[in-house]
């Protein structure tokens, strides 16, 4: 009798202990939850941002890349009074890795114009934390908190749309594409990991991958092949 006493003891404090450990966690976890929301934060997003990449099938990350020589491309910036944009001509240095191509000449662009026609499109403090190329031809590019600094400095759908406009139409071109690697077709824009929500930016919305438009490109002027 005495040994079963303590045994519904011991169990009763084990039981006592795992439920008040229950509660402090969940207690961090409405605090946490809390703190995002008063900072703007979707939580959801940042779950969203974490696992829909994985459900992908075979995703190409960045690799060591090989280089193969020079190659012409084009760079996308706006024209002088930034109603569109027009393209320009530079070489880099081509590599067997389109992910690290996309790389090359989205750092060109935040770089800015190299002389001559076009204005900048891009944010100079801006860095690109990550970039990978998802199967069905879908680039993943997480910017720095920079890209929304500018974003939420300038508050104009035309200077939205300029600017990922630009990254798309830049990173679509064939010219930057690999053997055996899938071409990029769209362009899933991410800020520090996740997915930006609500209502910034103000005027496009980046939850769905997009699409270069050849509406901003200017007259005379083609958009990449896509």
């Amino acid at each position: 009798m005495l040994e079963r006493w303590r045994r519904d003891v011991v169990r009763n404090f084990v039981l006592s202990a795992w439920g008040l450990l229950t509660l402090v966690l969940l207690f961090a976890v409405m605090l946490l939850l809390n703190e995002m929301v008063k900072n703007g934060q979707d939580p959801l997003d940042s779950l969203r941002a974490a696992s829909a990449p994985e459900t992908q099938a075979q995703r190409k990350t960045a690799r060591p890349a090989t280089a193969l020589g020079e190659r012409e491309i084009q760079l996308y910036f706006a024209e002088d009074q930034g109603r569109w944009l027009v393209p320009q001509p530079a070489v880099i240095e081509f590599s067997d890795s389109t992910v690290e191509n996309c790389r090359t000449v989205i750092d060109l662009l935040i770089k800015g114009p190299n002389g001559g026609a076009g204005a900048p499109v891009m944010p100079p403090g801006v860095r690109t934390r990550a970039l990978y190329l998802l199967d069905n031809g879908e680039l993943v590019v997480d910017f720095s908190r920079e890209m929304l600094t500018e974003l939420g400095r300038r508050k104009s759908a035309s200077i939205e749309a300029i600017m990922f406009n630009a990254i798309c139409h830049t990173v679509a071109q064939r010219a930057l594409q690999t053997r055996g690697e899938a071409a990029v077709r769209r362009v899933r824009f991410l800020i520090e990991g996740s997915a930006p929500g609500g209502n910034f930016p103000a005027h496009i919305d980046l939850r769905e991958p997009l699409e270069p438009d050849a509406a901003w490109v200017g007259p005379a002027e083609s958009a990449p092949d896509a």
